[in-house]
C-alpha cells in the first residue's frame, strides 16, 4: 500500500483541476473521522464508511472534487492542520471547507480563542486615533543639525515615541510620534 494518497481538487484561479499528494499518516493523524471514513481509512461499518472511495482511472481520489472543495482553501486547511496557524482573512473560507468535511475541532477552537484575545489599541497615525487618546507630532529623524537632534531627544525623553509610520512632505521624511493625553 502507498504511503501517500493522490487527490484531485478544482482550482478557481486557474479554472483547472489540481493534483494534491498527502501522506497517508498525515491524514490518519490530522484529519477528522469523517474524512477518514470517506477515504476508506476507518474500520467502521456504516453508511458513511466506504471500502472503495471514488477514484479516477489514475487512482486519484475524487471525494474533495465531488464535494466541490476549493483547492486554495483546502490547502490553507492543510497548512493549518500542520502548523496550527491561519490568517484571519481566511477564517470564513477555511471554516466552510472544514464544515463540508464534518468540521475540525482544532480549527473551531483556534478561531474562538483568536477572538477572545483582547484587541490592543495602538494607532500609528492621527487618522487611526479614532478614540482621540494621543497628542501627535511629526519629527524629522534624518536631520543632523545639533538643535534638531536636541529637540528630538527632548521629545523622546518626555514620553513621546515614534510609531514607525512616516510621511514625506516637501521631500522630507517625517515620522509620526505620539504621547498619551494626560
Amino acid at each position: 500500500m502507498e504511503d501517500y494518497l493522490r487527490f484531485i481538487l478544482f482550482c478557481n484561479i486557474s479554472n483547472k483541476n489540481k493534483k494534491l499528494f498527502l501522506e497517508k499518516q498525515f491524514i490518519i493523524e490530522k484529519m477528522n473521522n469523517i474524512v477518514k471514513r470517506l477515504l476508506g481509512l476507518n474500520d467502521k461499518e456504516d453508511d458513511l464508511t466506504t471500502s472503495e472511495p471514488s477514484k479516477n482511472s489514475d487512482g486519484e481520489y475524487l471525494i474533495f472534487y465531488n464535494l466541490n472543495i476549493n483547492y486554495k482553501y483546502f490547502m490553507f486547511l492543510i497548512s493549518f492542520l500542520k502548523t496550527n496557524f491561519l490568517k484571519e482573512i481566511y477564517f470564513e473560507q477555511v471554516q466552510e471547507v472544514a464544515n463540508i468535511l464534518g468540521g475540525f475541532e482544532s480549527l473551531d477552537n483556534y478561531i474562538i480563542n483568536f477572538y477572545k484575545k483582547p484587541i490592543i489599541y495602538n494607532p500609528k497615525t492621527p487618522k487611526e486615533d479614532i478614540k482621540n487618546e494621543y497628542i501627535w507630532l511629526l519629527l524629522d529623524f534624518n536631520c543632523a543639525y545639533p538643535q534638531i537632534i536636541e529637540e528630538r531627544k527632548n521629545y523622546l525623553d518626555n514620553g513621546w515615541y515614534t510609531t514607525g509610520e512616516k510621511i514625506v512632505i516637501d521631500e522630507k521624511t517625517l515620522f509620526y510620534c505620539k504621547k498619551k493625553k494626560s
